[in-house]
């Protein structure tokens, strides 16, 4: 028992190590690139505050690590503070060596100031005896490292949106992709429906795939597709059959009939 303990312990401190590793070869902005946002309001030091800790990076790469597979020791990744048009508050990805990650930081400066008014109402409704719920939960920033990290281990892989977005929203653990996916009524098609019209079906839709398939095949058997497919390159859809061992047909209906009734029970 003694030996086993110290074996769990040792690796462990090893995927810690690791995880370490890869952060420290990331690149990070600089303090002039970081002033150019904490100057425009408290609300973005709000967020990189989080974004930018060291510790929820490590504790990132640490969990992908564990539930997916390791990140190249010769990857270089970069993290950019950047700004563009659209909903989308981050962006990941990886082409052979090079991974990027860049935080939309006009997008999450403005989301978070609306968080500060909300809070503000809710401390007032709070006082009054009353409470305020919402519908949809606040992003949780750190989750988001997560969900960039995985499209770097993604990589160049191929796959459809709802797959590869579905994968990144499961290894982010942030429901609030399903709770504004049923909140706005999407209904749950088959995964077979071309989603890419609202790209933001794909989170939502996506992550309910892939909670359906950790209910199924568990951590294991979602690491073991990804290895099958992200790491060997095989068909995805091939490697969900042998995975769940089912028909893609049988797949596609016992699916969507999980899915739908988890997304009844999130309403």
């Amino acid at each position: 028992m003694m030996v086993g303990l110290a074996l769990v312990l040792a690796l462990g401190q090893a995927t810690d190590e690791h995880a370490r590793q890869v952060v420290e070869r990331m690149t990070f902005p600089d303090a002039a690139a970081i002033k150019v946002w904490t100057d425009q309001g408290p609300e973005y030091k709000t967020v990189l505050d989080v974004v930018l800790k060291r510790g929820h990076w490590v504790a990132a790469v640490k969990a992908l690590e564990e539930r997916l597979g390791p990140f190249g020791d010769a990857w270089a990744i970069e993290v950019k503070l950047s700004e563009w048009g659209g909903t989308h508050v981050a962006r990941g990805d990886r082409i052979g060596e090079k991974g990027e990650i860049a935080f939309n930081m006009r997008r999450l400066g403005e989301y978070e100031r609306k968080l500060r008014d909300f809070r503000k109402q809710a401390e007032e409704l709070r006082k009054q005896g009353k409470r305020m719920t919402w519908k949809v939960p606040p992003i949780k920033y750190e989750r988001i490292l997560h969900h960039e990290l995985t499209h770097v281990l993604q990589g160049e892989y191929a796959s459809p949106g709802w797959f590869h977005e579905g994968l990144a929203s499961w290894m982010g653990g942030d429901l609030n992709y399903v709770k504004a996916f049923t909140v706005a009524k999407k209904p749950v098609q088959s995964i077979e429906v071309d989603l890419s019209a609202d790209p933001d079906d794909e989170y939502g839709r996506g992550m309910l795939f892939f909670l359906w398939l950790e209910d199924r095949v568990r951590v294991a058997g979602i690491k073991k597709l990804y290895g099958a497919t992200v790491v060997e390159g095989g068909d995805w859809k091939q490697a969900l059959e042998e995975a769940t061992r089912l028909e893609w047909a049988k797949i596609v209906e016992v699916e969507r009939a999980w899915s739908a009734k988890r997304a009844a029970s999130a309403e």
